[in-house]
């Protein structure tokens, strides 16, 4: 037994345990991880080729949005034609 300082009454000495493992993980994180995100999270990461890459699909996307807006402009433009 040993006695706190701070106590009054005696205390019993803590039982000993196994030893205990160090454990890297954050604090707070669940003791158990989903197996089937292990070979997910170590596998090496894949990169695009650049041969592959579509160059023109800004280009697209700004025709695409032109298009889509020339009826509103249109319409707009006719209304300030008639009536201005």
């Amino acid at each position: 037994m040993w006695r706190d300082s701070d106590a009054e009454s005696p205390t019993v000495a803590p039982a000993a345990t196994a030893p205990a493992i160090h454990d890297r993980r954050r604090p707070g994180r669940p003791p158990t991880v989903s197996p089937h995100l292990i070979p997910l999270l170590r596998a090496p990461a894949e990169h695009e080729d650049p041969r592959d890459v579509d160059l023109l699909a800004p280009a697209r996307g700004i025709g695409v949005a032109v298009l889509l807006s020339l009826p509103f402009w249109a319409v707009c433009g006719i209304v300030l034609w008639v009536f201005g």
